[in-house]
């Protein structure tokens, strides 16, 4: 199935995204900072078969315009909801991993009975602990002649992300990380602001947590399924983060079965 780029437009800003798929119950698809759409590059051709898949960049990530106003969730998500309006989805899923999952339970939260179903890997309830270690490896890095900063970012991704998973996924992390414009942890920094935990409470939707075993935010999503009623769990061992990237049919089948079912 073919993966199409594409870009909305709006009177200030753009808002790029890939899809796949023509037919079939519409998925909303929601990267982690400071990645974007091409996250989910893998995972779209096998959704596109069975479902219309959208993963849209978060504004100033991948190819979409910076927010220009504060940096907060709720800025973000009117973003992706104009997105969403205009591509004319009426009912829809909605899969997010890290600050993607923050950002599916703030739509959720904001758009209602017109969305369905949500997949969250790695919600963001984060401890203190948790904040700075991403405040850490998510830097700002002034460029250098001699090019060592990217060496620099290279083995920052291989401290946060581990490199289990391949060396093509740490490529992937460290090109998505150098099209970020601004500031590359803005997004983290709306989560920090937000209060997902009590947002989580009012979650009418069904929802699976996706945990996976070698995610640093494996605790955290767990802690996310405690306060969310009757949400039902997947729990994948000897995995690793952006699960779509390194078992992209594994996870369209989850979503399948999940969604479709």
């Amino acid at each position: 199935m073919q993966t199409i780029k594409q870009y909305l437009n709006f009177s200030d800003f753009q808002i790029h995204l890939r899809r796949s798929g023509n037919l079939g119950f519409p998925i909303v698809l929601l990267h982690q900072t400071p990645l974007s759409s091409k996250m989910y590059e893998r995972t779209l051709p096998y959704l596109g078969k069975q479902m219309q898949a959208f993963a849209f960049d978060t504004p100033g990530y991948g190819h979409s315009s910076p927010l220009n106003n504060d940096i907060s969730l709720d800025n973000y998500a009117y973003r992706i909801s104009l997105a969403i309006e205009k591509i004319g989805l009426e009912k829809f899923a909605i899969a997010g991993f890290a600050t993607g999952s923050a950002l599916a339970v703030v739509l959720a939260q904001n758009l209602g009975d017109k969305v369905s179903h949500l997949i969250l890997s790695g919600t963001p309830l984060l401890s203190e602990k948790e904040i700075n270690f991403y405040k850490k490896n998510l830097p700002e890095f002034n460029i250098s002649k001699d090019g060592s900063h990217l060496l620099d970012i290279w083995n920052n991704r291989i401290n946060s992300y581990g490199a289990e998973g391949g060396l093509e996924q740490i490529q992937m992390v460290l090109e998505e990380s150098l099209c970020a414009s601004g500031k590359i942890n803005y997004a983290l920094e709306a989560v920090i602001k937000d209060n997902i935990q009590e947002r989580l409470k009012l979650i009418n939707q069904k929802v699976l947590f996706l945990t996976l075993e070698n995610d640093k935010l494996r605790s955290s999503n767990k802690k996310a399924l405690s306060i969310v009623q009757n949400a039902q769990e997947i729990e994948i061992y000897d995995s690793f983060p952006q699960y779509c990237w390194t078992n992209p049919k594994a996870y369209a089948k989850i979503v399948f079965n999940f969604v479709l079912d």
